[in-house]
Order: C-alpha cells, then sequence, then structure tokens
C-alpha cells in the first residue's frame, strides 16, 4: 500500500470536515466550488483526492466505518461465562466513545440529513459484531429461535439506541450507555428479582 503524502491526508481530512459542514447545511446543492472554500483547498488539490463529491462522499464513508468497526473489534474474546462484569460492556464503551468523538459527522449523516447508504454501513459493522459476539458467548447452540433474526433484532435494538442517544444530547456517558446494552441484552428490560418485591 502506497503511503499518503502528510499533505494529502491533510487536504482529505479537511475536505471531509468540509463536507460535513455543509452537508449540514443544505441551502443549495453541493459544489466542489464551495467545498474548496470551506476546506481552504484549491480544486486542483480536491482532484488529486477525488473524482467527485460522490467519491468524496463514499471516503468520508468508509474511513468512518472503518473506524467504527476498529472500535468493535472484539480482541482476546472469552466466553460470557469467563468475562469479569467491567469486561461485559468494554467494547461497547469502545463504541459509543466512538460515537461521541464524532458526533458531528454521526448527527449529520444519521439524523439531521440521514444517508441511507451510510446507515446500512453502521448496521452491516453492528450486525457483524453481534453475530461474532454471540459466537464467543459459547451458548450459541441455546439460542431460543433462528440465530439471523436473533442478529437482526439486536442490531436494530442498538441502532435505535444510538439514534436515541444522540436525539437526547448525549444524556448517558459512553460507559453509562454502554453498561445499559449489555444489561438489557444479558437480563432484559424487566427487574424480576424477587427480593425487590
Amino acid at each position: 500500500m502506497k503511503r499518503m503524502d502528510p499533505r494529502q491526508h491533510r487536504s482529505i481530512e479537511k475536505l471531509h470536515k468540509a463536507y460535513i459542514t455543509l452537508v449540514r447545511e443544505p441551502s443549495t446543492p453541493l459544489t466542489i466550488q464551495m467545498l474548496c472554500k470551506e476546506a481552504n483547498i484549491t480544486r486542483p488539490t480536491f482532484y488529486k483526492q477525488f473524482k467527485d463529491i460522490a467519491e468524496l462522499k463514499y471516503d468520508v464513508h468508509d474511513t468512518l466505518l472503518g473506524k467504527l468497526k476498529q472500535s468493535l473489534t472484539i480482541n482476546n474474546p472469552k466466553p460470557l461465562s469467563e468475562l469479569r462484569q467491567e469486561e461485559r460492556f468494554i467494547y461497547l464503551e469502545t463504541f459509543f466513545e466512538h460515537i461521541y468523538d464524532n458526533h458531528d459527522t454521526y448527527e449529520t449523516l444519521l439524523i439531521d440529513h440521514a444517508d441511507a447508504s451510510f446507515l446500512n454501513g453502521v448496521k452491516s459493522v453492528i450486525h457483524d459484531y453481534i453475530d461474532e459476539g454471540i459466537s464467543y458467548t459459547n451458548y450459541s447452540d441455546r439460542l431460543r429461535g433462528d440465530r439471523s433474526l436473533l442478529v437482526s433484532y439486536i442490531t436494530g435494538a442498538y441502532i435505535e439506541s444510538v439514534l436515541w442517544w444522540i436525539q437526547h444530547q448525549y444524556n448517558y456517558t459512553p460507559q453509562q450507555m454502554a453498561k445499559q446494552l449489555i444489561d438489557l441484552s444479558i437480563f432484559g428490560p424487566y427487574n424480576l428479582d424477587e427480593s425487590n418485591e
């Protein structure tokens, strides 16, 4: 893989930021001239990196989805029975930290100007994480019902939880969100502990 010149890397970062900024303000159709002005770069610099706005858009998506996938990578997987309490939500904590660290982009592409292709990419990354996580629990043979339905169900719940968190101005910390989702995934929504009755 060819190593990128630091100036090229900075230009791409500026263009990514300019793209998100301008998509947030949809007053007129987005143009390369507007992007170059917002990023403070020249048109030739733009064309050295991208052939058109669509290619820039997909690069913004691919870059962020790559970071999202990295935030959900399960290192040193263990069965659920061997995980300490605090280990159960470590990967989801990293996931929510990633969302928060890139909140401008997620707010723009998931809420303000929802982009179906980006949402589908997010769903795919979360789907793979959940499917992989179920494999590591050592309980996959005890699942109730169709595994693919379960994975889709949990993926939908995670997506809706992210949207809820963004719409509620990040009212919980990434750690609190991760812990709540893991607790709901493992124990369900009801407190059926008879000692509380």
